[in-house]
């Protein structure tokens, strides 16, 4: 620093501050990291906007301190704020990109970074694999009908037994199961609050015969046996998508069934939580369909002798509305998910490319301090 001229009139001339090396002090930089106090810059940076003891960091603390966070928060641009000042940090690379053989295995290591981003993908084939299993064996099934359709046409109508008289036993012998668990239940709420004699009364209203020639009645949703047949098979294509879903987060929140790093994959919530789009895609698109396909399917098979449940189910959101309704929000659903994903998988492999470039060294953090000793060091 120059000295300062004179003051007039004072007789005295005023001296500069002294430095490190007049008082004998040596100056020391502290990490703020590590907090260890250095006596030279060599090994440290200024890679922010801080100032004072936040100035100065090792290359190495900071280089750990971005691998940490970007195993936390994937950004393939190597995108990391300063926790301090927000600033990000610039992550450049260090001169030409030559790899010899070490250089490679260096690139190419299993990490635990690489263990965090297999787990997320295997989270993603569990969540979409149920999803699009479903849905492309009920667009095969819908295909099946109106090719049939289109051939021989929409075949006798369905009767007032309720039940068609084809199908696979599994399918025909689970909804047969559920009305005779149901029956006594069922049977007490309506007698209590429609004075009810008999449950059967209200569930035969539209079996009994209809004319003097003895054939029973069409069934009051005027539809046919094969589109009967097919709206079962859609229900349990539904009810087994789900259920495949609660096996999956069964299997990753039950401890000994599978070893930790196994059980970690399952947990599909995890992946749903983590992101708010893909929260909302999920219940909007998955739950609440759902639910209102099962409500609409509890209040047919049940009260269809009431005239309200026969106007609204029967003449406006009739089960081919249902049916349309639940493949579109499949389809869609399952089209998004699909799409994030392999976004997901473009990113993450650029991510792991960069991460294993800054771990190697291929990749550094750059420092600011154009006027100090950090640029003296890498000058």
């Amino acid at each position: 620093m120059p000295k300062k001229p004179a003051s007039k009139g004072s007789g005295q001339q005023e001296c500069p501050p002294a430095g490190p090396a007049e008082t004998g002090a040596a100056e020391e930089y502290r990490c703020w990291i590590c907090l260890a106090d250095e006596e030279r810059l060599d090994d440290m940076i200024s890679p922010c906007a801080c100032v004072g003891t936040n100035r100065y960091v090792h290359e190495a603390c900071i280089k750990t301190y971005c691998l940490q966070y970007l195993a936390m928060h994937p950004s393939p641009e190597l995108r990391v704020p300063c926790p301090i000042c927000r600033s990000d940090y610039q992550i450049v690379p260090r001169g030409a990109l030559r790899l010899d053989r070490a250089g490679w295995r260096a690139l190419l290591r299993f990490t635990s970074t690489d263990r965090e981003l297999l787990l997320r993908h295997c989270r993603y084939v569990l969540l979409i694999a149920p999803l699009l299993a479903s849905t492309v064996l009920a667009w095969r099934w819908v295909y099946d009908y109106w090719e049939d359709l289109w051939e021989r046409g929409s075949g006798p109508p369905l009767l007032a037994d309720g039940l068609p008289a084809h199908g696979p036993p599994v399918l025909r012998g689970a909804l047969t199961w559920m009305p005779e668990q149901l029956h006594e239940l069922l049977q007490g709420v309506l007698q209590q609050l429609w004075q009810s004699k008999d449950v059967g009364d209200v569930l035969d209203a539209y079996a009994d015969a209809g004319d003097a020639t003895g054939q029973q009645k069409p069934h009051a949703a005027g539809i046919s046996r094969n589109w009967s047949a097919l709206y079962v098979w859609l229900q349990y294509v539904q009810w087994y998508k789900v259920l495949c879903w609660l096996l999956i987060m069964v299997i990753g929140g039950s401890d000994g069934l599978l070893p930790p790093a196994a059980r970690d994959a399952f947990r599909i919530e995890e992946l749903l939580l983590t992101s708010d789009a893909r929260t909302q895609l999920f219940i909007f698109g998955q739950c609440c369909p759902f639910v209102v396909s099962k409500l609409r399917h509890f209040l047919v098979s049940w009260m269809a002798w009431a005239w309200p449940v026969q106007l609204l189910f029967y003449s406006a959101f009739t089960s081919h509305v249902e049916v349309a309704l639940t493949l579109t929000c499949d389809t869609v659903v399952g089209a998004a998910l699909l799409g994030d994903w392999l976004a997901n998988v473009r990113t993450d492999l650029q991510l792991r490319l960069n991460l294993n470039r800054l771990r190697s060294g291929h990749y550094e953090v750059a420092s600011r301090d154009h006027g100090g000793a950090g640029a003296r060091k890498n000058s």
